[in-house]
């Protein structure tokens, strides 16, 4: 009898285990994906830095500014709060780094006018708090 013992307890262990990873599986699972999801996030927003900085360089007119390196010190945090509100801007951007630079993009003003929008609602938040 008491060679079954240890036998038996052994299979408990062995069935727990199993029965652990079983469960422990699904989280496993949506920790990858939230640790994907989250360095693509992180690569758009590294993305998103580089061409406001490279705004700023343009608007400033500086060559010698951080926009090589990709660092970018934002002035209006509202930028990168509302990335949608500049992704007619950007774009531009990207069509004048290339080359193809459009005069008057036909989405110019409405993306203009979300970036207002997104000013003024980052100002009255900003003086309420």
């Amino acid at each position: 009898m008491s060679s079954l013992s240890p036998a038996i307890k052994q299979e408990i262990c062995r069935l727990a285990r199993r029965e652990i990873r079983a469960q422990a599986a699904p989280t496993r699972q949506a920790i990858v994906q939230y640790r994907r999801e989250i360095a693509e996030l992180k690569r758009q927003l590294r993305d998103q830095q580089r061409l406001l900085a490279s705004l700023q360089s343009r608007q400033s007119g500086n060559s010698n500014s951080n926009a090589g390196n990709g660092i970018l010190t934002v002035h209006e945090p509202w930028l990168l709060q509302h990335p949608e509100a500049m992704a007619g801007i950007l774009e531009g951007i990207r069509q004048a780094d290339r080359g193809e630079f459009v005069k008057d993009p036909p989405d110019f003003e409405a993306d203009m006018e979300k970036a207002r929008k997104a000013l003024e609602k980052f100002n009255r938040k900003k003086s309420k708090g």
